[in-house]
């Protein structure tokens, strides 16, 4: 880039598009109450993470314990007390260590009630064979005497899930369930949230937080499904710095389509979180920026001593916002370009 004239140089510099907070506000332990609030603070301390992380995995872990039993009536309107969460931390922040002690209880439930039902199956199958051996191609054994039904799979947790086995688990074993990841990329990356399927997977999903009755018509025999008061809890540990750029802006998009309720103006949170995620290099061409946002439909450009944007996604903020001083400088060396008629 050519040099600037010296009467381009800023007495001040801009103002940040994004407030820059080096030091985060304390997280609120205490709003927890008196039994998840402690359990942070101790988490925190013994594992060494920030009380922010730890709450995340205790409000998950307690919205799965609690969602299938309680809700919430608020002025006559009754809401689920299940909770979508994303924990955006670089690696090495130990957010599965306190995933896993956080958990602990509900794994060693589900390990329990899995040995269980494979007892359960395996005298199931036995029942079944004989009831076949004494009157081949029906189910009701000689005496008369149904069959006990096949025992439900108890999968409280699930990482990995497709939409419909979620459904259908939900409709024919647990009522209620935790979609709980350690690696958000493993799901936020698989066939589920692929551009052919992420359209009816949120949709599915955001359907699910509200408490909406599960309904599904199919032709197909016992394909269709309906069920009411089902439960799902959802907390993805996303790894910031594996993620390039767009990555990042469709987690963020994920984040404000999981909510229903959100408002147009927590679109700010949703940027801040893409921002903490985003890889910044060196290198970034200014130039590549600008056209990327020109294509876009974003408007950036110098008045006077100001870096002036209107973006057209939250998310690009964090973009400008890492770039600001190179993107001020090439865009007023451009405007002075023109204004010589030199042109570029």
């Amino acid at each position: 880039m050519q040099q600037l004239d010296p009467k381009l140089e800023l007495p001040q510099p801009p103002r940040l598009l994004i407030e820059s907070n080096p030091v985060a506000p304390p997280y609120p332990v205490q709003a927890l109450g008196g039994i998840l609030g402690p359990a942070v603070e101790r988490m925190a301390e013994v594992i060494g993470v920030p009380q922010a992380l730890a709450a995340q995995s205790v409000l998950a872990a307690s919205a799965l314990a609690t969602q299938g039993h309680a809700g919430l009536q608020l002025d006559g309107r009754h809401y689920p007390l299940s909770l979508y969460l994303i924990t955006v931390a670089a690696s090495g922040d130990r957010k599965t260590a306190v995933d896993r002690c956080a958990l602990l209880p509900a794994r060693q439930w589900e390990r329990e009630q899995w040995q269980r039902y494979r007892e359960q199956l395996v005298r199931y199958r036995a029942a079944q064979r004989q009831a076949q051996r004494i009157k081949p191609g029906d189910s009701e054994p000689a005496n008369g005497m149904s069959l006990e039904a096949e025992p439900s799979a108890p999968r409280l947790i699930t990482t990995d899930p497709t939409i419909e086995a979620l459904i259908k688990g939900l409709c024919h074993d647990l009522p209620s369930m935790g979609l709980f990841c350690d690696e958000g990329g493993q799901f936020l990356g698989s066939s589920t949230m692929s551009r052919d399927n992420r359209l009816k997977a949120v949709t599915t999903l955001s359907s699910l937080w509200d408490g909406s009755p599960i309904d599904r018509a199919r032709s197909m025999v016992g394909e269709s499904l309906r069920a009411y008061d089902r439960r799902l809890s959802l907390h993805l540990n996303h790894l910031a710095q594996r993620q390039n750029e767009p990555k990042v802006r469709f987690v963020a998009a994920s984040v404000a389509t999981l909510s229903p309720r959100s408002k147009p103006d927590k679109a700010r949170v949703v940027a801040g979180v893409a921002g903490v995620a985003i890889t910044r290099k060196a290198s970034t061409s200014t130039t590549a920026i600008i056209q990327w946002l020109k294509k876009e439909g974003a408007q950036l450009y110098v008045a006077g001593n100001t870096l002036c944007f209107r973006p057209t996604d939250w998310a690009q903020f964090a973009i400008v916002n890492a770039h600001w001083r190179a993107l001020f400088y090439e865009l007023a060396a451009v405007d002075q370009e023109q204004e010589n008629g030199s042109g570029r």
